[in-house]
């Protein structure tokens, strides 16, 4: 049971994490800093035995912000509505990002690494391609496929890459001491009984 609480405690403050860090409004001209990818990889690789967490990590977090914000879009004091149309492809691709971290055999720098670009590039090339297909903010044409790719780039780079690189390595790394610590932890009360 204390196993099991502690999930759950993880788990809330990984899901407040996200909800706050897309609740800070940007500068203009800085677009796409988020957890939320980091946060698919985490859950995919922490959660590989519970995958219904692994789940559930990105895509309550997800759920929880666009609740705050279409709250505070609401009442005036958020410039973007919390949902939109078309939004269903966000919460099908940031289920999808779990995948890359469930992929993951053998956690380590490396790995986390090369996911942490791959999962916002998915994002990018997939959610692109439906705003071009489904939205129709753009022709059905090569110029407007090319076009929309073009208005979601300063999304995705650099900031995207960048953001999901250092939260992957913020989320991992207290991860990886958490566990060593609970591991010296537990050795050491083991050695006095």
């Amino acid at each position: 049971m204390e196993k099991r609480t502690k999930v759950i405690v993880c788990f809330a403050l990984l899901v407040a994490l996200a909800v706050i860090s897309r609740l800070i409004p940007m500068p203009a001209g800085i677009y796409g800093i988020t957890p939320m990818y980091a946060m698919a990889i985490f859950g995919g690789v922490v959660f590989k035995k519970d995958r219904k967490f692994a789940f559930l990590l990105p895509l309550l977090s997800f759920f929880i912000c666009d609740v705050l914000i279409q709250l505070l879009y609401s009442i005036g004091a958020w410039s973007t509505p919390g949902f939109y149309e078309g939004q269903l492809l966000n919460y099908v691709l940031f289920a999808l990002l779990t995948f890359v971290g469930l992929g993951i055999k053998k956690p380590g720098v490396l790995s986390i690494g090369i996911a942490s670009l791959i999962a916002p590039t998915v994002f990018y090339i997939l959610s692109n391609l439906g705003v071009w297909a489904f939205a129709g903010f753009y022709p059905l044409t090569g110029a407007g496929l090319k076009a929309c790719y073009v208005a979601g780039w300063p999304f995705y780079f650099p900031y995207s890459l960048l953001s999901t690189v250092v939260a992957a390595a913020v989320l991992f790394g207290v991860y990886h001491l958490y566990k060593n610590k609970a591991g010296i932890a537990t050795s050491t009360t083991h050695s006095h009984i």
